[in-house]
């Protein structure tokens, strides 16, 4: 259903729902494997007029300890989003590409909006401008959606980290993280089911005319030195499930790196865990994130939250197996 909602859910929180419906029509854009992307031009439009607005340096201190989950496609952000939006503190932005693009507008890499972007952003990027940019309409969309917190739901943004720490150095972090092999075949399923014809080619997992990917290769793995490897083949690796199992590789590594130099701000969560223990994973992770403990998203967890069967091992290119194998276990999987 529209962003992300089910029946539970709406039944529930009526006011809740119509606010997920508004977010994504004013706030969040389309990404270019759904339908009626001509509504980003519309959202674009809103966006830069909701720039323009003279807004109190005091209220937009008011967005603060905002919450980031980051980690891979496909391995329950947006469940977990879905539940953090049920909170009566909280205010979802799932994957707001608009959003963002507005505040600054080179991160875009699936090519939904800009001619250029950069898969990983720095301190430097956030100049006062784009903090003004990102505290202004993260300020507005609480207010919109009468919300005190800030949950943004974005994958991507662990290559980002040390950009969204320029703008909020009190924010919040949740990596979530699920088995690689789980992982790859749900983005190859999706990006199976999910490739259509584009106005500049085609557009799947890996954006348009695979952008994704190119940007993931050229700006993420080129600087992964013992990785030479993966390096050395990634432009003949076609199959979505040796691209997967790179694009988990890389973010996995980097979310070791994360919670090793950031252990205060970030707090590292299994899938697993989370549909198989969803009252004892949520109430460890509101407490992370300064939430009060709400029965209610609890109560709601576990009706939708499911445990499901692991995927069997699959074939991957030689070169991307070895150290697909080395990354799960050191990410405390069982390869």
């Amino acid at each position: 259903m529209i962003a992300g909602l089910n029946l539970i859910y709406i039944r529930k929180k009526p006011k809740k729902a119509f606010n997920r419906i508004l977010s994504r029509l004013f706030f969040e854009g389309r990404q270019p494997t759904m339908r009626w992307l001509w509504l980003n031009r519309l959202v674009s439009m809103e966006l830069e007029l909701l720039k323009k607005f003279s807004i109190e340096e005091s209220k937009l201190c008011k967005v603060t300890k905002p919450i980031f989950i980051v980690g891979i496609g496909r391995s329950g952000t947006t469940i977990l989003g879905n539940i953090l939006s049920f909170h009566r503190e909280v205010g979802l932005l799932n994957e707001a590409k608009a959003l963002w693009h507005a505040a600054y507008p080179f991160e875009d890499v699936l090519g939904t909006y800009g001619t250029e972007a950069y898969y990983r952003l720095y301190e430097s990027d956030a100049t006062s401008e784009v903090k003004n940019n990102v505290r202004k309409l993260h300020f507005l969309f609480l207010w919109f959606t009468k919300s005190q917190r800030l949950v943004d739901k974005y994958p991507e943004m662990i290559f980002r980290i040390r950009f969204l720490r320029a703008i909020y150095p009190d924010l919040k972090i949740i990596l979530l993280m699920r088995n690689g092999w789980d992982t790859i075949y749900s983005i190859a399923h999706y990006a199976r089911r999910h490739t259509f014809p584009h106005a500049k080619g085609y557009v799947d997992w890996w954006g348009v005319n695979g952008r994704k990917w190119h940007l993931l290769v050229t700006q993420v793995l080129s600087a992964e030195r013992d990785l030479s490897a993966i390096r050395a083949v990634a432009d003949a690796l076609e199959r979505h499930e040796d691209r997967a199992a790179v694009e988990w590789i890389l973010t996995m590594r980097e979310g070791l790196r994360l919670a090793e130099s950031l252990p205060d701000q970030m707090c590292t969560i299994r899938y697993e865990d989370l549909v198989t223990y969803p009252e004892c994973t949520l109430r460890t992770l509101l407490e992370f994130c300064e939430l009060s403990q709400d029965d209610s998203t609890i109560a709601y967890a576990t009706q939708v939250l499911k445990p499901m069967s692991p995927r069997k091992p699959q074939d991957l290119h030689a070169n991307v197996k070895d150290i697909f194998i080395e990354t799960m276990n050191k990410v405390g999987y069982t390869a």
